[in-house]
């Protein structure tokens, strides 16, 4: 009878040996730099996002010449943010969406997802949606973060 328990206990343990260790999906490691331009609105600013949870933003209107910015992402801006980027074919996207239009928004982007390294230009033009959705939600992100200003004197 303890022979029969010794077998089928060594079956068991061959059994857990053969499984395979399940695969855990590495997270992507994305940063971002954003300018967005809207000469007609007097708009002028910079948006880096970090691989972690900083935003630093740089605003280049005269009334508020450099003027440099930090503020903390919310785990959910966080989130959203990774997800627009992550649903992204970087390789896909041009380098540049411009249109013969004088006035309006410019906007460029440098995006980092793992291994990949994308500089894109949009000033009108037909942009991809993904390109959109991500414009909008950065403008409406920098609206909404607490900005907390950087002391020069450090």
């Amino acid at each position: 009878m303890r022979f029969l328990f010794f077998i089928v206990f060594l079956c068991l343990l061959f059994q857990k040996c053969k499984e395979s260790p399940k695969v855990v999906p590495q997270k992507s490691i994305i940063w971002l730099d954003f300018t967005y331009t809207s000469p007609v609105e007097a708009i002028f600013y910079s948006l880096k996002i970090t691989s972690g949870d900083t935003a630093y933003i740089k605003n280049y209107v005269p009334s508020q010449w450099d003027t440099s910015f930090y503020a903390i992402l919310t785990d959910q801006d966080r989130s959203t943010l990774d997800s627009l980027i992550n649903n992204m074919n970087l390789s896909a996207l041009d380098t540049s969406y411009e249109s013969d239009v004088t006035d309006g928004y410019d906007c460029t982007f440098t995006i980092s997802k793992n291994d990949t390294l994308k500089a894109i230009y949009i000033h009108g033009g037909s942009v991809p949606e993904e390109m959109t959705r991500l414009t909008d939600y950065l403008i409406e992100l920098k609206t909404k973060l607490k900005l907390l200003s950087i002391d020069k004197n450090n």
